[in-house]
């Protein structure tokens, strides 16, 4: 009965430091989350090539990407 408690008190005890971390790390300006699948430089020359009208699956092998990343770029 009372083991409830102690994993709950553990539970918190790992939510607290956790949240610690992540808010020293954005101090320290490290990037949180998932990296871009494409660099600046590569978006806007993507961008570029679909309004010039290459299709959407020759811009995803062209760039190594999936075909929704390539509807989703430039916008």
């Amino acid at each position: 009965m009372r083991s409830h408690i102690f994993a709950q008190l553990e539970r918190d005890l790992i939510k607290a430091r956790t949240t610690e971390g992540r808010e020293e790390a954005k101090a320290k300006g490290k990037h949180m989350g998932r990296l871009p699948a494409l660099s600046d430089k590569q978006a806007k020359e993507l961008y570029k090539d679909k309004l010039n009208g290459e299709s959407i699956s020759a811009l995803a092998k062209k760039y190594s990407v999936s075909r929704p990343t390539v509807h989703c770029s430039g916008q």
